[in-house]
């Protein structure tokens, strides 16, 4: 029997990352903002309760989809663009260049250089 290859590779991961402060979705339209995320647990806050839940990573995936990610603010930028992907790689290179452009045109107009 011959083999056939493609050169087709799967790639990439099959669920989203978990990181703190992602918003997901349940089945009845609930959203939840994680707060906490362990090798084995995932703690969550849902809107309107006080207290966390906690669930599994697998639960999470099962019975959740992902509405909004965090934003990496407490990051160096290096570590923002390494962890994007695809499109949010690009809009993080843009929003840095955008923002070292701004410095520079600021320590122009005060004299001073960066």
């Amino acid at each position: 029997m011959k083999r056939n290859k493609t050169g087709c590779n799967s790639g990439g991961s099959a669920h989203p990352e978990i990181r703190i402060g992602d918003r997901w979705k349940d089945s009845h339209g609930s959203i939840i903002t994680i707060a906490e995320h362990q090798l084995n647990r995932v703690i969550f806050y849902r809107e309107g309760y006080h207290s966390p839940c906690m669930c599994t990573q697998d639960r999470l995936h099962r019975e959740f989809t992902l509405v909004e990610k965090s934003r990496l603010t407490d990051k160096t930028d290096m570590a923002r663009v390494m962890e994007a992907q695809g499109v949010e790689k690009i809009s993080i290179i843009n929003e840095i260049i955008s923002r070292a452009d701004t410095l520079t045109i600021d320590s122009q107009r005060e004299g001073t250089a960066i």
